[in-house]
């Protein structure tokens, strides 16, 4: 062995008897000192702290705080000397270790350098009327540092296991509560500058600034080394940024504390990669259950500011996130998918007023993301007042209007083509409520649709248009369309629609106006359809089925004014110009209240009601006035009003009438004469009757030289009652070029016809090219005259024969009273 090894050897030993001989030196000096060594330390304790001191027993320790010597005090209290909260000590430890320096106490110097407390708690309490323990919390003025000067500290560090730390301020309603698993902390005194190393693993039981509203971080495991730095002279703490883990969660923290007059505290909390379960999980109960009316899928990057008061009021929590991650968002109503945004959390939105749900708000900026497959973007969405929330937002999409079916599911409306440019703005509550604080400003634009309106199979195709809503009211701007070969522009409006959605109001009426350049009246017959009743598709996953459910009913149940106006109207071979109507559609009835329009050179007002019988038949009463109408196109329009006596290739003149009739017809708009019933007062000015065949089955018995193809009449005019297949004729004076007849009796349409036609002896004057009819009145008398009597024949055609006996009817039922 060479002799540095040697040397090295003795050196280490030496060394190791020398610390025995200090350890057995101190050892015999503290034992034999004991007495005055616990008394020095009581006296110590006593003199930094206010309240009552007791412990059970005093020992030396030369293992827990190895290689350095410690008191260890048994069973340690400390009781406030006033009052007795909650009748709990201000400060209890199974062991209290008090690190001493053997040199320190040999020289009479403070000896303590160190304090390590196993399983203690401390307990800090102030009651409603502000009786509070805390002053012994207080170290006494003789040990206070002094401004401007330096003490010789000697404690350098403080090591807590298994201790509690409860503050409990039910005057400001503050609840601070901590469960100190280990800790560690080192101190360095420079000038009034404390500067404190921890190492900490603590269980926050309660963070509470507000215990009404709940604790942040509660039930949560603090990890983590911070560095605090605690001014003397001004009473300030800080910490600088440093990363720590609550649960497994990593966090960058930063804070100060001031312990002032007006005590206030600032926390900064950042973190990625959170989820929004776990950042709600680490504030308080009520915030937390707020900010649940929204949910997010994937994880979140998040920065918190939580700053305020320590001793009254609420602090202020403001909270910012992002996310990146094509997150799915969830709220009571809908489900957004594929989301991007920034967002973030204030309970002060208005500045002054209390930190509480009411002035709380939680807002998202730049969000992009799909609603069932519709694509949305938004460029600011805000909740405001989390204890009854409302939503404000402004919603942009450009989408295939097939994709709103799926979410309408409506029993009323399917839409097949087509592209839709919604652009919004949205403001009302964010839970169920009845729609009247509810604001929806913006429009909705469609392109190219064709939508089915379901219980009428009604198709429109290429829709253009725009539906726009101002505050509660919706409106239908130059919807244009085809339905089948008819072009319509369609405009509406229904006030306080979204009011109406909620509260069922039943029947309501709906504006709507009409316009179309060229209508083919057999295009829109399917109005007159029954209406079908669709099956139920609403789901009760689905958040829009109670409102799409609304909508339709209240789509069956309105009524509709209709002012609808053309241009031209095409029905058959009825053409017409310059109409303009007035009709209000209840369900199954319509209210023909005016209708204007221009024929055959003259005009024709109309008004009555179609009312639905069966499913195949609807009853129509009409009150008609035409004036100075051309009679050859009125009768060729309406397909000689469904009778072969006389055609429109026979009559000419021009037509004023009233007409009141009720009549059946079938839902393409057939008449059914069998059951028509009413009156026709009419007057043909200019009239001539060409061709007609009756008259020449006259000629066979009377002027049989006269010329009866072409005859111009004096004005006709009568009234005819209509009852179910019969028009009777009152007697009617007609003067002609060819002869003066007057005429009454049944015309039926069934063959029943049963007509006298009275022939006066003065037609037997000459009457020449230049002859012009007069009307003597048909209640006059015409003089002698030949009486003829027409009748269906074996054929069905009128026969005529002398009635010499002038016997029409047995039943004299050519008149009405």
């Amino acid at each position: 062995m060479n002799k540095i090894a040697i040397y090295s050897i003795r050196l280490v030993a030496g060394l190791i008897a020398l610390f025995l001989l200090i350890y057995v030196a101190a050892y015999v000096y503290v034992t034999s000192n004991k007495k005055s060594l616990i008394e020095q330390v009581t006296q110590q304790i006593n003199s930094r702290l206010n309240g009552e001191v007791h412990f059970k027993n005093i020992d030396l320790s030369f293992v827990s705080t190895f290689p350095q010597i410690s008191v260890v005090l048994h069973q340690v209290s400390i009781n406030d000397t006033l009052a007795k909260p909650q009748n709990r000590a201000f400060f209890t430890a199974e062991k209290f270790f008090v690190r001493i320096s053997v040199i320190n106490l040999a020289l009479k110097k403070n000896a303590l350098t160190g304090l390590k407390i196993y399983r203690g708690n401390l307990f800090l309490y102030t009651d409603t009327a502000g009786i509070t323990n805390q002053y012994l919390f207080r170290l006494k003025k003789s040990t206070q540092i002094q401004e401007g000067k330096e003490t010789n500290n000697t404690l350098d560090e403080i090591d807590l296991n298994d201790c509690r730390i409860t503050i409990d301020d039910r005057q400001q309603n503050k609840l601070l509560d901590f469960d100190i698993r280990k800790m560690r902390c080192n101190i360095d005194l420079d000038g009034a500058v404390y500067t404190l190393k921890t190492r900490n693993e603590v269980l926050i039981n309660s963070l509470a600034f507000n215990s009404d509203k709940g604790s942040f971080v509660k039930g949560k495991k603090f990890l983590g080394n911070i560095t605090f730095y605690f001014n003397a002279q001004h009473r300030q703490l800080h910490f600088n940024t440093t990363s720590i883990k609550i649960d497994r969660q990593v966090f960058d923290l930063s804070g100060k504390f001031v312990f002032n007059e007006s005590p206030q505290f600032a926390l900064v909390v950042n973190t990625k990669k959170i989820t929004i379960e776990e950042a709600k999980s680490l504030l308080p109960e009520k915030t937390a259950t707020a900010i649940s009316i929204v949910s997010l899928s994937k994880p979140l990057s998040v920065k918190a500011s939580i700053n305020g008061p320590l001793s009254k009021g609420d602090p202020l929590v403001n909270i910012e996130w992002e996310t990146q991650e094509q997150n799915t968002v969830t709220t009571p109503f809908f489900i957004f998918e594929d989301c991007n945004f920034t967002g973030g959390y204030t309970n002060e939105l208005i500045t002054g007023l209390p930190r509480k749900d009411p002035n709380s708000r939680i807002y998202l900026h730049g969000f992009s993301g799909s609603w069932a497959g519709i694509p949305l973007t938004s460029e600011n969405i805000y909740i405001y007042n989390l204890f009854v929330p409302k939503i404000n937002l402004d919603l942009h999409s450009n989408f295939q209007l097939s994709a709103l079916n799926k979410l309408l599911q409506s029993q009323s409306i399917s839409l097949l083509e087509g592209t839709g440019k919604l652009n919004v703005i949205y403001s009302g509550p964010l839970i169920e409520n009845d729609n009247t604080n509810t604001t929806i400003n913006g429009s909705l634009t469609m392109n190219d649709g064709l939508i089915n309106y379901l219980p009428r199979n009604i198709t429109l195709k290429n829709c253009i248009g725009t539906i726009q809503f101002k505050n509660t009211d919706v409106s239908v701007d130059n919807l244009s369309c085809r339905v089948q070969g008819s072009h319509i522009v369609m405009n509406g409006q229904i006030k306080n629609m979204l009011a109406l959605i909620a509260n069922s109001p039943g029947k309501i009426s709906l504006d709507w106006k009409v316009f179309s350049p060229n209508l083919d009246v057999a295009d829109i017959t399917l109005l007159l359809k029954k209406r079908k009743t669709v099956a139920a598709r609403y789901s009760s996953k689905n958040k829009l089925g109670p409102v799409a459910r609304q909508i339709d009913n209240m789509l069956e149940q309105s009524n509709v004014r209709l002012d609808f106006s053309a241009d031209k109207l095409v029905f058959r071979k009825f053409v017409a110009t310059d109409i303009q109507s007035l009709i209000i559609m209840e369900q199954d009835n319509w209210h023909l209240q005016n209708i204007k329009l221009k024929c055959g050179g003259g005009a024709i007002q109309l008004k009555g009601r179609l009312n639905g019988k069966s499913n195949e038949v609807q009853t129509l009463m009409l009150a008609a006035n035409i004036e100075n109408t051309n009679v050859k196109s009125l009768m060729y329009a309406f397909e000689d009003f469904g009778q072969d006596g006389i055609s429109y290739k026979n009559l000419g003149g021009n037509l004023t009438s009233r007409v009141n009739v009720t009549m059946d017809i079938d839902r393409n708009l057939q008449a059914k004469p069998s059951n028509m019933n009413g009156e026709v007062i009419f007057s043909i000015k200019q009239g001539v009757l060409s061709n007609y065949e009756p008259l020449a089955k006259i000629q066979k018995f009377i002027f049989k030289n006269r010329d009866f193809n072409d005859i111009r009449f004096a004005e006709l005019k009568d009234r005819f009652v209509i009852k179910g297949k019969d028009i009777i004729i009152n007697r009617m004076e007609i003067q002609s070029t060819a002869l003066t007849l007057f005429v009454k009796g049944v015309f039926n349409m069934q063959g029943n016809t049963d007509i006298s036609i009275q022939v006066p002896l003065s037609n037997l004057k000459k009457r020449g090219d230049d002859y012009k009819p007069t009307n003597i009145g048909a209640d006059e008398k015409a003089g002698a005259s030949i009486y003829l009597r027409g009748k269906p024949g074996d054929d069905g055609n009128i026969k005529f024969k002398l009635d010499l006996f002038k016997k029409l009817r047995k039943d004299e039922k050519t008149t009405t009273e």
